[in-house]
């Protein structure tokens, strides 16, 4: 099962790969939070089929080891987890049922305390200083920003938006025409009040719930987001978005009854979009984007 990372050149496209990683079976977890399992196993004495093969021989070594040896707990988790780093192991099979499956794989992510602090007592103050100094060292990650795409204030339609208007008009084309038209509609009202401040407040909450890794959502009567399990599609969700907030900030600009002409009123432009679907999610309904 500890094989080097060069033993798994065939998966690191799949690993590379969000999407392909979710429909494989992969998973990510620490080396610690793997190195604890795999300590825990041995101290209890289970069996060995979720970390190695029948006939692997170092289970056992290992499991002896653990129980016979007056080392704790934190030291023997933090040997496991620098093991696992100087054996370079990035990857490995998981487990389905107790056993080793091929169609799972776990990739360990995360660092681990410097070495010297591992043969320092825990909760020491020499360990507290040790690994205080391994943090002071690491590189800083660069922190994640929103791109809007433009300056500001707009003069232009956002791309993200503006591709959004074009992913609705292209599934709309063999939908309904009042849809389409309400779409429409929006891009036109968007596009006359750029350059107000308002519209640039608009847009900037619009651009960065988009650029969310999870889809927001606020269910009907709460007072707080939420998450939906489903990833949305960005620049759909950008485009419907806007369309809704412009129903308040233009509201004139829009029809509200069903007898003004060919776009679709908003009352029922509501209910296509999703406002009344069982999860509450604005871009659930596929048929409106």
């Amino acid at each position: 099962m500890l094989t080097q990372c060069r033993e798994y050149e065939a998966v690191l496209p799949v690993l590379a790969s969000n999407e392909a990683a979710a429909r494989s079976g992969s998973s990510r977890q620490t080396r610690r939070d793997f190195a604890a399992a795999l300590y825990q196993s041995c101290l209890r004495n289970q069996s060995a089929g979720s970390f190695c093969a029948r006939h692997a021989s170092w289970y056992s070594v290992l499991r002896a080891a653990v129980q016979h040896q007056a080392v704790n707990k934190d030291q023997w988790i933090g040997a496991i987890t620098a093991a696992i780093i100087t054996c370079r192991i990035e990857c490995l099979p998981g487990a389905y049922r107790s056993k080793l499956s091929c169609h799972y794989m776990i990739r360990l992510v995360g660092s681990i305390p410097a070495r010297s602090a591992i043969a320092a007592r825990p909760g020491s103050l020499k360990r507290a200083a040790i690994e205080a100094e391994h943090r002071a060292k690491r590189p800083l990650h660069t922190k994640r920003r929103v791109d809007f795409g433009c300056a500001i204030p707009f003069t232009t339609i956002p791309p993200l938006v503006e591709d959004g208007f074009r992913e609705c008009d292209r599934v709309m084309r063999a939908g309904d025409s009042r849809v389409l038209e309400h779409y429409h509609t929006a891009r036109q009202c968007l596009a006359e009040c750029l350059g107000q401040p308002t519209c640039d407040v608009m847009l900037m909450l619009v651009l960065t719930l988009a650029s969310c890794s999870v889809t927001p959502t606020v269910k009907p009567g709460a007072t707080e987001f939420d998450v939906l399990p489903k990833k949305k599609h960005n620049a759909q969700f950008a485009a419907v978005l806007v369309t809704r907030m412009l129903w308040s900030l233009r509201p004139d600009y829009f029809p509200w009854r069903e007898d003004q002409g060919v776009v679709l009123p908003v009352p029922a432009m509501t209910k296509k979009i999703g406002e009344t679907s069982p999860r509450g999610a604005l871009l659930q309904n596929r048929e409106c984007c």
